[in-house]
């Protein structure tokens, strides 16, 4: 798991994020239960990058780790960096 994000848990941020695998999504809920419990399971939800479903202007701060590697073309590339 991304070093910066179980940091993030124990450091008291109000952490969100998304995985288009709903295994993944679980997986992260359930170690934000047990690293942050103030942190809603409702904050992890599946989506893509392109389609991110949380309103603009909402993150202080992104991070993004193995996420451009998934376009399929350069169309796609592009729209996951407009957000």
């Amino acid at each position: 798991m991304e070093e910066t994000f179980i940091i993030s848990l124990k450091n008291g941020f109000n952490v969100f994020g998304i995985d288009r695998d709903a295994g993944a999504v679980a997986a992260v809920q359930a170690m934000a239960k047990e690293l942050a419990p103030h942190i809603p399971a409702e904050n992890f939800v599946v989506a893509t990058a392109e389609n991110i479903p949380f309103a603009g202007a909402t993150f202080d701060l992104a991070v993004c780790s193995a996420l451009l590697h998934f376009a399929v073309s350069r169309n796609h590339f592009e729209a996951m960096l407009q957000y």
